[in-house]
């Protein structure tokens, strides 16, 4: 998918700033077995691509979920962001669900090598997965990541970053996944993916902060007066708010508010759950649209 900056419409503070930036950049990690983090050496292993995509489930769930707006309008989706997507007669092109938790003590190596190994069999990889230690400017840690099927690929990785706040040298430790599944099904299924990633964090007994991202496609060029109303369209259905608008080049954006999608954050004063993203890639000739909640990873 189409890969540049989207505009962004809120700054993100405390835990969620740090869980969206590291898994919307896949920010690199690093490791050394046996010794605790803050005492590995430089030159780490490869580093943990940006955006990773991850695996979602197979099996499609076609029930209907609906968050607030026009019902009937078109046929209901398992999500209600698939529903959106296929509302404004985007052809779905991939969906990711992304979490993150902070760990309440900073693991070892070889602690979060084990850790990383035990959610990803969770999510699908087999036991013989590589764990790579990775390492980069105030960031180390492990990850494993690889495709679990043709069309779905899986990024599990435990980092670790400087105490927000806390003393200097001390550090904090984040458990992150992303999964997603690319192709005209990729939203099939997306509730079960994010319920998948939810009970494997709670079997670690972990509360995650979850983020669902849908994106696909418009044939041709919509141009610049007509992509706001891709993004009323969305609202529309979905029987949302909007906080701000934005336009940017062949970028335009909307940051809103939809009772019933699921918890937000605060921006402005003004509660949001849903940011959405219209962009004409002249190379590609098309449109590609992006909703995500509560926010969009960075990347589009």
């Amino acid at each position: 998918m189409l890969r540049g900056r989207i505009l962004p419409l809120v700054a993100l503070t405390g835990l969620l700033a740090v869980g969206l930036a590291m898994a919307g950049h896949g920010l690199p990690l690093g490791m050394a077995g046996g010794e605790r983090y803050g005492s590995h050496q430089a030159g780490g292993g490869p580093a943990v691509p940006g955006a990773a995509l991850a695996r979602a489930a197979q099996a499609a769930d076609s029930r209907p979920v609906a968050a607030g707006g026009e019902q009937g309008t078109v046929e209901a989706q398992a999500h209600p962001l698939a529903y959106a997507l296929q509302a404004v007669g985007a052809a779905p092109e991939e969906a990711r669900v992304i979490a993150w938790s902070r760990l309440p003590a900073v693991p070892s190596f070889a602690q979060a090598a084990e850790l990383v190994r035990r959610l990803g069999r969770r999510l699908g990889t087999a036991a013989d997965w590589p764990v790579n230690p990775t390492r980069d400017y105030l960031l180390e840690g492990v990850s494993l990541e690889g495709f679990t099927a043709p069309d779905t690929y899986l990024q599990v990785a435990c980092q670790v970053v400087p105490h927000t706040g806390g003393q200097p040298g001390e550090k904090e430790a984040y458990l992150l996944v992303s999964l997603a599944r690319r192709g005209a099904a990729a939203t099939a299924g997306l509730p079960a993916a994010r319920q998948a990633v939810a009970a494997a964090y709670a079997a670690e007994q972990l509360s995650p902060r979850l983020q669902v991202q849908v994106s696909g496609t418009l044939a041709g060029k919509v141009a610049a007066g007509k992509r706001q109303a891709v993004l009323n369209r969305v609202l529309a259905v979905l029987g949302g708010t909007a906080a701000d608008f934005a336009t940017d080049g062949e970028t335009t954006s909307v940051t809103a508010y939809v009772p019933g999608l699921g918890p937000g954050l605060t921006a402005g004063g003004q509660e949001v759950n849903l940011q959405g993203a219209v962009r004409y890639h002249a190379a590609a000739g098309t449109t590609f649209v992006e909703l995500g909640t509560p926010m969009l990873d960075g990347d589009f």
